[in-house]
């Protein structure tokens, strides 16, 4: 299994939550990138199961694709299926947060870790041996991982993501509300998006206007008894009124995790 990849010299940070990661490898679809684009990028390939490896090694990335195979225990093949073209990727779930690893192959993903030397030794859950055949391989050790549904699907079938972790693609649009906007794509909900709520505990600053972004975070119904109460939320009287004519029966994303895209 071969897993290819183009790193790039990056300047600045891609993650505004509360995860902090090194220098962000541009692999997701949409692309990750960074904060400020300063100097020229420098594109080196590699292989992560050549002798090449250590010099990738320690290296941040995040993966957007579709669920391949549950290999064993917290471990699974993501193919990646964004601007890079990886191929396969071996993910183990490295983060203190339980994933159910999804049913059926196909699945739209999104995962953010670190690629490491795969030690078959120090993950749970699975027999060193049914690792055998990725010896001397890399892997990402994800920190974080959520299902990533398409707009359409989202749009569709949205009750059954709820109370979910999900990855969903936008542009911000602010509110006028603190830790509060509205993330806006033209599939989504008719072009109307999805409120987010960004959790008090991770300290999450606001995007800009317009900034296009992945937001990771729990997805749940629009109640806003229960909102106001459990994040202490600051709307006023007139945003509430504004957001129930649009929102009520749309779900709200509540988010601890926020990273730039490029596209």
């Amino acid at each position: 299994m071969a897993i290819y990849l183009q790193r790039q010299a990056f300047w600045g940070t891609v993650l505004i939550g509360a995860l902090a990661l090194p220098t962000l490898v541009s692999c997701a679809n949409p692309t990750p990138t960074n904060v400020e684009d300063v100097g020229e990028q420098e594109d080196v390939s590699a292989t992560l199961e050549s002798d090449e490896a250590d010099t990738i090694n320690g290296e941040a990335i995040a993966l957007y694709g579709q669920f391949e195979s549950h290999v064993g225990g917290t471990v699974f093949l993501l193919e990646e299926t964004g601007n890079e073209e990886l191929g396969s990727v071996l993910v183990v779930n490295s983060s203190d947060r339980a994933f159910a690893v999804p049913a059926e192959a196909g699945t739209p993903m999104w995962a953010v870790g670190t690629i490491l030397p795969l030690d078959p030794t120090t993950i749970d859950g699975i027999d060193p041996a049914e690792l055998a055949a990725y010896a001397g391989e890399s892997a990402v050790y994800a920190e974080r991982i959520t299902l990533a549904p398409e707009p359409a699907s989202l749009t569709a079938k949205a009750e059954t993501f709820y109370n979910q972790d999900v990855t969903v693609y936008g542009e911000v649009e602010p509110v006028e509300a603190e830790n509060t906007f509205i993330l806006k794509d033209p599939d989504l909900f008719e072009g109307k998006g999805v409120i987010v709520i960004q959790t008090g505990d991770a300290a999450l600053p606001l995007p800009t206007d317009d900034a296009k972004v992945a937001v990771s975070g729990i997805l749940r119904p629009y109640v806003i008894a229960e909102l106001e109460e459990e994040y202490e939320l600051t709307w006023d009287l007139n945003l509430i009124e504004q957001l129930e004519v649009e929102y009520r029966e749309l779900p709200v994303l509540v988010a601890d995790l926020i990273t730039l895209t490029d596209d």
